[in-house]
């Protein structure tokens, strides 16, 4: 790959291709497809990131989990929602129990009790 498009993205080239090819519905992949994904996930990041920093505390000048989160699990659009099973909210083990005490045991769904 020339060093012009490795220069035009700021991830890696070649571990984007290895991402492609662990794909088993992927038998080859041009430089073209490559770049492309790659700056598509450039420009993915960027949204996210700004889009948290933005609905983020006004006063803090840097972006942690929980603004990905509540970017990830308040999306009004649901142009995150596809990320809400690998950036969850986190919770308290407090509410955890609460959560687990309301959903039906499942032993009994199992059974048909």
């Amino acid at each position: 790959m020339s060093s012009s498009r490795d220069a035009a993205v700021h991830l890696p080239l070649n571990k984007i291709k290895t991402i492609m090819k662990s794909s088993p519905d992927v038998e080859s992949i041009g430089v073209d497809a490559v770049f492309c994904m790659s700056k598509a996930a450039e420009l993915f990041v960027t949204y996210l990131t700004a889009q948290a920093f933005y609905k983020g505390d006004s006063n803090s000048k840097s972006i942690e989990y929980r603004n990905l989160a509540n970017i990830v699990n308040n999306d009004e659009d649901d142009v995150f929602g596809f990320l809400q099973e690998i950036v969850p909210r986190k919770i308290t083990m407090k509410e955890y129990c609460e959560i687990m005490k309301q959903q039906p045991n499942r032993e009994d769904t199992e059974n048909g009790d």
